[in-house]
């Protein structure tokens, strides 16, 4: 069976469904959808090619318009004091001087951001920091992923709440061995059936 729309979700999801087998065609977009839910079967080998095609694999489709993210994104670094803790003034400071530029807005809690090194509450209080000195109408991008699938979703589901327009997932990574493509998928499956904004692939 492939994957199908449903009425919730805007963002690239698998959701299995009771449609007939589709047809599998070769194509270079992760994503495929038409007004009436026919979808291209596609694998979630990653390649710098792009996907392809495989009969049995869920396809990926986009739930409803996908929400733009264009422009250019800084990816912000997370300032810290001489004690080790969050320096809260001085990243106000710097999100107060790009937003005198053009950006289109700003990703927090990438790599530059210091993302695995911090604690969950410590993340909690840079995304609040960041979405609160920055204006509703320029996006903020916050990167959730864990090393566990539930740890993800509580982190993204916190970072929604907190009021940012979408998140960014990276790849757990400890298990290498283990992290097979149906391992990556179901994760990311969860992930996205259990968030309220859109979820970024890293």
């Amino acid at each position: 069976a492939c994957t199908t729309p449903t009425a919730r979700a805007s963002w690239v999801s698998f959701r299995p469904c009771s449609r007939p087998r589709c047809s599998g065609t070769p194509t270079a977009s992760a994503s495929r959808i038409d007004q009436h839910g026919a979808c291209s079967r596609v694998s979630r080998y990653p390649s710098i090619w792009g996907y392809r095609a495989v009969p049995g694999w869920p396809c990926a489709c986009t739930i409803g318009p996908m929400k733009p993210f264009r422009g250019v994104f800084t990816p912000i670094i997370t300032p810290f004091r001489v004690d080790g803790t969050i320096d809260e003034v001085g990243m106000r400071s710097n999100v107060a001087r790009w937003m005198t530029t053009p950006l289109t807005g700003l990703v927090v809690l990438g790599s530059n951001g210091e993302a695995p090194q911090i604690e969950d509450a410590e993340a909690d209080i840079v995304i609040d920091v960041v979405r609160s000195a920055v204006p509703r109408d320029r996006p903020v991008i916050a990167g959730t992923g864990r090393e566990s699938t539930r740890a993800t979703i509580a982190a993204t589901q916190r970072a929604a709440e907190a009021g940012v327009d979408a998140v960014l997932v990276r790849t757990p990574s400890f298990f290498k061995s283990q992290m097979t493509t149906e391992v990556f998928v179901r994760h990311y499956t969860e992930v996205a059936d259990n968030s309220s904004v859109p979820v970024l692939l890293y």
